[in-house]
């Protein structure tokens, strides 16, 4: 889905595609000054071809900014599976192509800038501290858990000063799908525990056990797809535990949830997320916030 403005204004245009199938549209106003590509999962549109006329807008309007609350792509930085990646990966990829045309391009939290090096210059890109600081404040969790430690090694600065202990998972991707092999609980450079203090979930849950009925994890991440990988975690976390009950909520920056909510309300009670994508899911257990509105 493609949106225009012009001086806090939102501009009319139309976008269409060709018998052919060539995208093509119609913009309906003299000036553009801000152009906003936001992925549709339900509408069916094609990124590429919403991506095809920013490109084209920008080199008719050439001051444009161009903002793309999710960068797309930007999961090119590693194999979706033992066949191959997204998209090739390298300077001539369409992505940088079309970006080349930009004088500046915004976006959220960036999955990873292997895809578009070329253009790297141009991107400003927007941390998640503000919507991660109103889900811990609500949520008031006794541990954060990453799905892994590359996560962890993203976003564990936000948690220095406001979290003793974190945790991460370790988890591998084989032909019968994913698995998690354990969740490491480590202390923060700010705890008083030694700076080397680490152990296994099961350990550090048997000693919050002996002075709460409930213990509340937020997981953290940036991309929720289908959500295999927050099913799989919040699973073994169930497995680990059962001398204690777990309250569990979901935060993610960008909410794709390509297979629906169901499965992962199944095991969290309420999932954060922005409006970085356009799926149109509502739902009274999800909250989802406003990001360059």
């Amino acid at each position: 889905m493609i949106k225009c403005y012009s001086m806090g204004k939102e501009v009319k245009i139309h976008c269409f595609s060709y018998p052919a199938g060539e995208p093509g549209f119609r913009v309906y106003g003299p000036r553009v000054d801000l152009i906003k590509v936001i992925p549709d999962t339900l509408e069916g549109s094609s990124l590429c071809s919403d991506l095809i006329i920013a490109a084209q807008l920008l080199t008719r309007f050439k001051d444009a900014e161009l903002l793309l609350p999710y960068l797309p792509m930007s999961r090119e930085d590693r194999a979706m599976d033992k066949n191959g990646y997204i998209t090739s990966i390298g300077k001539d990829t369409l992505i940088n192509q079309l970006f080349s045309g930009a004088n500046k391009i915004t976006t959220y939290d960036m999955h990873s800038s292997a895809c578009i090096k070329t253009a790297l210059h141009l991107i400003k890109d927007i941390k998640p501290e503000p919507e991660f600081d109103l889900t811990y404040e609500e949520f008031d969790p006794d541990i954060v858990i990453f799905p892994d430690g590359g996560a962890k090694d993203r976003y564990n600065y936000m948690l220095v000063d406001r979290a003793d202990v974190v945790g991460y998972a370790t988890k591998s991707r084989t032909d019968n799908g994913l698995k998690i092999h354990d969740v490491t609980c480590v202390c923060q450079p700010n705890s008083e525990s030694p700076v080397n203090w680490r152990e296994s979930f099961i350990d550090w849950i048997g000693m919050e056990s002996n002075c709460k009925s409930e213990v509340k994890i937020l997981v953290m991440d940036d991309i929720c797809d289908g959500g295999a990988t927050f099913i799989k975690l919040a699973e073994y976390l169930k497995e680990q535990c059962n001398i204690v009950r777990l309250n569990m909520a979901l935060h993610v920056s960008h909410g794709i949830f390509s297979k629906g909510l169901d499965s992962l309300l199944e095991h969290y009670n309420h999932i954060y997320t922005t409006d970085s994508f356009c799926n149109f899911i509502e739902h009274e257990k999800l909250t989802r916030y406003k990001i360059f509105d």
